[in-house]
């Protein structure tokens, strides 16, 4: 999930009835910790109208080249964080975290990490500790041309910049979730498996799991600290087949069970995948994926299951949805939000009410897949979106949409 090039950023899209006040369109250019570039577009998508861009590499006072987002999360109706990297003028990437205002673009809060040598560090995840501050995972001192380097690196960022604790740990760890006591991580491990590590307050370790044969693609926790892990079957028969998983890992460290979905057994036409997992307000287990049926059509999926492991919902999306590559589920009336791939190579954010029923989409002009989508308590929704310039470089903006 990583691009050579660092730029980066948001778009907002402002859920049809989840929101009563419409942001305004900022046509500032944003210097210090001000707000961003605004344009407004007046372009018109399906179900929305775009209303504001912002690059968001022009944030803050330092010289930077770019920044990219790995995940975005939504804490809160008045600001949206995101976690990546950041390419300082005259320096390698850094894991970058940053806190920017939903209104207008303003960056509110800014850290970074970089590794022990001069190469590339890069965020993929992070979460709120709920006492202010941000778990962030990432990888440190990787370099492009040796796969095998780099490590894992965990940290938690205060308001004040400083990081406890800020620990490297063997693996290639992507996804976190915050949980009593501590925190758990997810890793691939080679061969392909599966590796859920749980860390104390201080980030040591207390236990490790490992399923075999299979690769990791998202995580979430519920309250009791049980955790959910997302990702595919890498074992099964013909050889070479994916088959999408889902299992449960309860607080001691221990899988609880686990559930796939194999739209065709036996035979190697139809994998399944699911891109990531989410908690829904009721407590439900939302999966969202993709399955490719034996006529090469592939079909975006959504799943409900519930605690106790019991698939309770099996959504396949419509024509428009040919594969979920992201989603999201709304903290307020439990719609599902996926970014969708299109029979016309492009990407829709489109909107599900829990029983799969389409309330609404919106084009998003990049064929370029975004990797997250987060929803804000009040509907709003963000998501990447990347293109290019005219100068020909690849940059990602920050676009807000409207029904």
């Amino acid at each position: 999930m990583t691009r050579s090039i660092g730029w980066f950023a948001l778009a907002l899209v402002v859920a049809c009835g989840g929101n009563e006040s419409t942001p305004t369109t900022d046509t500032d250019t944003g210097t210090g910790a001000g707000p961003g570039t605004g344009t407004e577009t007046g372009g018109e998508a399906m179900g929305g109208s775009v209303l504001v861009r912002y690059d968001t590499a022009d944030l803050g006072d330092d010289c930077m080249f770019g920044r990219y987002v790995s995940r975005l999360m939504a804490p809160s109706d008045d600001e949206v964080v995101a976690i990546g990297y950041e390419t300082p003028c005259g320096h390698n990437d850094n894991i970058w975290l940053g806190r920017i205002a939903a209104a207008d673009g303003a960056l509110l809060a800014s850290f970074s990490h970089n590794g022990v040598q001069n190469f590339r560090d890069i965020g993929y995840d992070a979460a709120p500790t709920g006492d202010g501050r941000w778990a962030v995972v990432g990888t440190v001192d990787f370099q492009n041309s040796v796969p095998e380097s780099g490590a894992t690196w965990f940290g938690v960022f205060a308001g004040d910049g400083t990081e406890s604790p800020s620990v490297d740990l063997a693996g290639d760890a992507r996804d976190l979730a915050v949980v009593p006591g501590g925190y758990v991580l997810v890793a691939r491990a080679d061969p392909d498996a599966t590796v859920v590590i749980g860390l104390d307050a201080a980030g040591a370790e207390r236990w490790r799991t490992t399923r075999e044969f299979s690769i990791p693609s998202g995580i979430t926790a519920d309250a009791a600290g049980n955790v959910y892990v997302a990702g595919v079957l890498s074992d099964q028969a013909p050889p070479g087949k994916h088959v999408a998983l889902l299992f449960k890992v309860d607080p001691s460290g221990a899988i609880a069970w686990e559930r796939t979905h194999d739209p065709e057994p036996s035979t190697d036409q139809a994998p399944s995948y699911f891109v990531d997992v989410a908690l829904a307000p009721d407590g439900a287990i939302v999966v969202g994926g993709y399955e490719r049926r034996p006529e090469a059509v592939d079909t975006g999926l959504l799943l409900v299951h519930d605690p106790g492991g019991e698939q309770t919902a099996l959504h396949r999306l419509p024509e428009g949805c040919r594969s979920v590559r992201a989603f999201a589920v709304d903290p307020g009336n439990g719609d599902f939000v996926t970014v969708c791939f299109d029979p016309d190579g492009m990407n829709v954010v489109m909107k599900f009410s829990p029983a799969g029923e389409e309330r609404w989409r919106a084009a998003l002009d990049t064929a370029t897949p975004p990797s997250t989508i987060a929803v804000a308590p009040n509907g709003a929704i963000w998501t990447t979106v990347a293109r290019f310039t005219m100068e020909g470089e690849l940059r990602d903006e920050i676009v807000g949409l409207v029904p």
